[in-house]
């Protein structure tokens, strides 16, 4: 289940990016999918 969670994080950050900041999706899903590389703690299960 940890990893189900995780996705729905990324995601909400995707719609945050895109309906709130203004970015095009396909580059808020590039700067999450970065944010997770730099991070890998950030994207393991829980």
């Amino acid at each position: 289940m940890g990893k189900l969670l995780d996705y729905a994080e990324k995601a909400d950050e995707i719609v945050r990016l895109s309906m709130n900041d203004g970015y095009r999706v396909n580059e808020a899903i590039k700067m999450v999918k970065e944010k997770a590389i730099k991070d890998p703690r950030q994207s393991s299960p829980r």
